[in-house]
């Protein structure tokens, strides 16, 4: 199945509780949120600061307190302005139960007939969806005693109160056009992410999607607004944060490991990307955990 080749490899959750909760702050590995897509939907809220968002080629601005919504199968990606942001990840197929009336709200989400509004302001979402959503997220966040049932009956009631809200709209009809591009973008950012840590270049992902080099660049720049190679670049140096945070190689090892063969382009590279230097980065992670610490 070309589908299920192309999606994020993560596991969100386990088979018991399909549920992943993240606290993203900038000590996250993943602070920068790297272009991707996955099967499960997801609710983002943000904290603090302010989040600039990009779902399906649509970008939008959030700041304190305001919620988006990341519908299954969504390309989605995020630039963070001093924000802490928390996000929900969850299998809408976990919430079908045998003879109950709500299957078939949870069925025209599940095939795409309809989708919830990607985004919610908090000047214009209403006071109940917010209190259970970050009643929700506190739940997951602190797993205390019961945990998982009250995170069943948290997201059925914000649910229901997007139904009631009518925060619902039909899933416009999408040329065949757009649906071709959607798919070979899917599968250029496959390509690059299970591949990021060897040579890639520019014609191996015009030979993957069998398209020109001109007619490729302008897929990724009216999509995403990166040219291929610089998506290639950004996200490897998305996973190099994780590496020098979580693992114990030296800077070099690091770059090798994340496809570049120059350690001083790495450097620059990593600098264009990061406003530092990757031993800055390093130095900065430590002092940031030291501080939480103590």
């Amino acid at each position: 199945m070309l589908k299920a080749s192309l999606r994020e490899q993560i596991e969100h959750g386990t088979n018991v509780l399909p549920f992943a909760y993240y606290y993203v702050d900038n000590t996250h590995p993943r602070y920068r949120m790297v272009l991707h897509w996955h099967e499960e939907c997801e609710f983002c809220k943000i904290i603090d600061g302010n989040l600039q968002i990009q779902i399906d080629g649509i970008t939008y601005n959030g700041k304190s307190g305001d919620i988006f919504f990341i519908n299954s199968g969504c390309l989605h990606s995020a630039i963070p302005n001093n924000c802490i942001y928390e996000c929900f990840v969850f299998d809408l197929q976990f919430l079908l139960k045998e003879r109950s009336s709500a299957n078939g709200f949870l069925y025209g989400l599940i095939y795409n007939h309809k989708r919830i509004v990607p985004y919610m302001p908090f000047a214009t979402t209403s006071a109940y969806i917010q209190s259970m959503l970050n009643e929700l997220l506190f739940t997951l966040n602190k797993k205390t005693i019961g945990y998982e049932l009250k995170s069943y009956g948290c997201l059925y009631y914000i649910l229901g109160a997007i139904e009631a809200e009518n925060l619902i709209e039909d899933n416009p009809n999408i040329s065949s056009e757009s649906v071709n591009k959607i798919t070979k973008l899917k599968m250029a950012i496959s390509y690059i992410q299970r591949s990021y840590n060897k040579s890639i270049n520019l014609q191996d992902i015009c030979n993957l999607l069998d398209n020109t080099p001109q007619s490729v660049i302008r897929l990724f720049k009216e999509t995403i607004g990166k040219k291929p190679m610089e998506y290639v670049n950004s996200y490897r140096i998305a996973v190099a944060c994780d590496q020098l945070k979580h693992l114990n190689k030296n800077v070099t090892q690091v770059a090798l490991d994340c496809g570049f063969t120059d350690v001083s382009y790495f450097t620059k590279v990593f600098k264009k990307y990061t406003n530092t230097t990757p031993s800055q980065f390093i130095n900065q992670f430590l002092e940031e955990e030291h501080k939480n610490i103590l």
